[in-house]
């Protein structure tokens, strides 16, 4: 192998690389939207809405939360863009609308599994103090 082929090699390993480091955002991401999608219906009663909900809710027990935490954290430009796709393909919304949303869901996944770290973290003190 020359080293252009062994460039174009490294190259597509990377871009490989790229399209799975966000493997664990995506179900979150989509959980989010969705939940956002169903809830005028969930507030007006309509619980029946919530079918909509569950392959996304089936997704959570699959996700690695320290990986999550690592990608949620490094996501870039061309990943935001991947996740526009994503949602674009599932919802009816142009690019600025969704790149707002994403912004959205990246900024409160990441809050939100601090702040249930913190919580589990206050839980294990609580049961050691007990103890």
């Amino acid at each position: 192998m020359n080293e252009q082929e062994t460039n174009e090699a490294t190259e597509t390993e990377e871009i490989v690389e790229e399209k799975q480091s966000i493997t664990e955002v995506k179900p979150m991401v989509l959980l989010v939207a969705e939940l956002g999608n169903v809830s005028e219906d969930l507030i007006k009663g309509n619980f029946s809405a919530l079918v909509n909900l569950m392959d996304e809710f089936f997704a959570i027990p699959n996700i690695d939360w320290k990986l999550f935490v690592l990608q949620i954290k490094d996501v870039d430009a061309a990943e935001r863009m991947e996740l526009v796709n994503l949602l674009k393909n599932k919802f009816d919304l142009d690019n600025d609308q969704l790149e707002i949303l994403i912004e959205a869901i990246i900024d409160s996944a990441e809050k939100t599994y601090f702040a249930v770290e913190s919580w589990v973290n206050v839980g294990k003190r609580i049961k050691n103090f007990n103890k």
